[in-house]
């Protein structure tokens, strides 16, 4: 994603954030500590189904350099 995207959407999901959580403050009816509990809860999830994206990848390695030669046999 480019960057300039990436920062137009994450100042729309914070300008989200505080419009729902200020209304929650001065509008009666509306359930703050349900907006705080998704805001909570969709940053977890964020986290957990995005971590493979944010950990780098490894570098391939030859099984048998890692492991030892004694585990396979040489090729015929």
């Amino acid at each position: 994603m480019p960057a300039g995207e990436f920062r137009w959407l994450f100042l729309a999901t914070r300008l989200f954030t505080l419009i729902s959580t200020g209304l929650g403050l001065f509008v009666s009816g509306i359930d703050n500590s349900a907006h705080i509990g998704g805001l909570i809860s969709g940053i977890l999830l964020a986290l957990l189904v995005g971590w493979p994206a944010l950990m780098p990848a490894a570098p391939a390695t030859d099984l048998q350099a890692h492991f030892g030669r004694a585990c396979w046999p040489a090729p015929s």
